[in-house]
This record gives C-alpha cells, sequence and structure tokens, in this order.
C-alpha cells in the first residue's frame, strides 16, 4: 500500500506555495530574518515606497507596535531603507513635490525596500516556484 497518491494535474492548476514552509525555514536560518518580518517583505515587494502608517493599517497591526518589533529591525538588518525624509522636502524637486503639503509636525518618512530585500524575496519566490532548490542542511 502507497501512503501517498498524487491529484491528477488538471485538478491543480497552482502549487507553489506547497514548500513555503521549508523556503522560509532555509531564509529564517540564512538570512537572519522572522517568519513574520518575510511576511511583511513579500506584502511590500511591489510598493516604491510607503509609510509606516500605511503598512500598519494595511496589515491590520498597531502602528508603534509594527514600527518597532517589524520596521526598524528590518532597517538595522539592511532590509528597509529610508526613501524621502523630512529633509527632502527642503529641497522641492520633482516626486518629493507630492509631500509638501505635509508640515514638519505632521510629515512621515517613506521607506523602500533596500536593494537587499528585494534580492531576498526574489529568491525566496525563485525557490518556491521551484527554480533553486531548498537547502535546509547546515
Amino acid at each position: 500500500m502507497r501512503d501517498f497518491s498524487y491529484l491528477n494535474e488538471k485538478y491543480i492548476h497552482r502549487n507553489y506555495l506547497k514548500y513555503l514552509k521549508l523556503a522560509a525555514r532555509e531564509a529564517v536560518d540564512r538570512y537572519d530574518l522572522t517568519l513574520n518580518e518575510i511576511m511583511v517583505l513579500f506584502f511590500l515587494y511591489d510598493l516604491e515606497f510607503f509609510t509606516i502608517k500605511y503598512a500598519a493599517e494595511a496589515l491590520f497591526q498597531n502602528q508603534k507596535k509594527f514600527g518597532d518589533r517589524i520596521i526598524y529591525p528590518l532597517q538595522t538588518k539592511g532590509y528597509i531603507e529610508k526613501a524621502y525624509t523630512r529633509t527632502d522636502s527642503r529641497n522641492i524637486t520633482g516626486e518629493s513635490a507630492l509631500f509638501y503639503q505635509e508640515t514638519r509636525k505632521n510629515y512621515r518618512n517613506r521607506y523602500c525596500l533596500s536593494n537587499k530585500a528585494r534580492l531576498t524575496v526574489q529568491r525566496i519566490y525563485r525557490k518556491l516556484e521551484g527554480d533553486e532548490p531548498i537547502n535546509l542542511e547546515e
């Protein structure tokens, strides 16, 4: 008797998340990330920039805790960078003009994923899609 049997491929359209747990486990070990940080990087991957307020609200998180527990540690590890800061608004050109209406008191920094973060997410996607092997051995 067999222990398992695969369904016919015509019934399964997408199954690349089958190895999400293994790929995430490798990323946790290899890149010094928590599972929660990996999921946030997945969410932020398609954004050019974001505020902590936007990301926290979109993920139904408390803004202060989200910043303290996710964004600032990712920034310390080099996965998140500041894209626009308050000092950028002094030189009003191009994209920074979009945020000029904000006063000094209510200005929120805009963050973006670093190149390191983008490459890490791309590597995890390649592993999930079967283009690269998942290596859990030390």
